[in-house]
């Protein structure tokens, strides 16, 4: 697990620091270090109030000791959903560049807009 997150979190830091305007660059890898350390504890949460809906419970330790079918039914959609959602974020890919020129010259092209600054600090705000 450790691995694939240490690459994911270089490559993102890379398109960050290369969309950067000069001399914002330590608060645009302020903002990434931040929404990078809020991801997981934020989704841990989520997970939580989804995961809770599950009957039989998956907080119950003599569930697991029983080993009931249909606890194994429960055990197996709760992997298959954890499954679902970590394919499903390939998706956004798509919205990576594919080198540092079209990064460049995404920077330059596309339009800039306060409602895009205003909307992650706001999500960000919300998940402390």
């Amino acid at each position: 697990y450790e691995i694939p997150a240490a690459a994911q979190f270089v490559v993102s830091t890379f398109v960050i620091v290369e969309m950067a305007e000069t001399g914002t660059e330590g608060m645009t890898y302020g903002l990434l270090t931040t929404a990078h350390n809020l991801s997981s504890p934020f989704a841990r949460a989520v997970a939580n109030q989804i995961y809770q809906s599950f009957r039989p419970s998956l907080s119950l330790a003599s569930n697991y000791i029983e080993d009931d079918p249909a606890f194994r039914g429960v055990v197996f959609s709760s992997f298959l959903l954890s499954f679902a959602l970590a394919v499903s974020s390939f998706v956004f890919l798509a919205f990576l560049p594919n080198q540092k020129d079209q990064a460049q010259r995404w920077k330059r092209v596309l339009p800039h807009r306060t409602g895009y600054a205003v909307f992650t600090v706001v999500l960000l705000s919300v998940a402390l």
